[in-house]
């Protein structure tokens, strides 16, 4: 009977041990996936084996990537509606120019070179895109940054001028003398 719960226990650990092998190569597995789409939530075409191939078509592939992800950490191109459209724009001009990546790879080597030098144009008219609209939306944020300072300072003025104007009305105030008991103020006994 020990030697059956003995055994139990050990298929037990080895059954729990290899599901959690399983579920952490999948957990693996889902990010690498992940992190090989251009725009997140897209599936691609592109080869995982791209994130660490240094053929020409793999480089323009991770320059993509690079170049959305650049594109999602500013946050105004996820609030604003010119900028979000243009975010947009600029995904689905990435996918369409990864996808033709995957297949420029599939042409013979000799006849890559002039696709590939189109597609290399059009990754960097990307990232030039989205390094111009970065510096946009910052000089922006900087203008709003700015347009909210000087109505803080502005307010902050008008604060200062109203203590002033406390201050020397306190000052031209004469300050209050001693009240003397009047009669019948004070507390009589009865």
């Amino acid at each position: 009977m020990t030697a059956l719960l003995v055994i139990i226990a050990v298929l037990a650990v080895v059954g729990g041990a290899a599901v959690a092998a399983v579920l952490a190569t999948r957990a693996v597995k889902s990010n690498y996936e992940r992190s090989n789409q251009v725009v997140p939530g897209f599936t691609t075409a592109a080869p995982s084996a791209w994130l660490g191939s240094h053929d020409p078509e793999a480089r323009l592939h991770r320059r993509l990537i690079d170049a959305i992800k650049a594109l999602h950490a500013n946050q105004q191109f996820d609030t604003f509606g010119t900028y979000l459209d243009l975010r947009v724009e600029l995904e689905q001009q990435a996918v369409a120019i990864d996808n033709e990546l995957v297949a420029v790879a599939a042409i013979p080597l000799a006849q890559r070179d002039a696709p590939l030098a189109k597609l290399t144009a059009a990754v960097e008219s990307i990232e030039r895109a989205v390094g111009e609209l970065a510096a946009t939306s910052a000089q922006n944020a900087a203008d709003q940054l700015q347009r909210t300072l000087d109505g803080l300072r502005e307010r902050t003025s008008t604060l200062e001028q109203a203590r002033a104007a406390l201050d020397e009305i306190e000052e031209s105030t004469p300050p209050p003398t001693q009240a003397t008991e009047q009669p019948g103020s004070a507390a009589e006994g009865g």
